[in-house]
């Protein structure tokens, strides 16, 4: 689980502790989690695709 995931949790958690109510708490715990793994999705790694480089010449 990425850092963005856990610290998105916990933001949505406590903004669903000052709003008050179960369900507010709920979806602001699962909106905090989604927001975190966007984060994390959009500042991971690119994967390596090494067969997209095979048309250029080696240095």
């Amino acid at each position: 689980m990425g850092a963005g995931k856990v610290l998105g949790a916990m933001l949505g958690l406590m903004l669903g502790l000052l709003i008050g109510g179960p369900w507010a708490i709920v979806l602001a715990l699962i909106a905090g989690f989604a927001a975190g793994h966007y984060f994390d999705e959009q500042h991971a790694a690119p994967q390596d695709f090494p067969e997209l480089f095979t048309d250029f010449p080696a240095t």
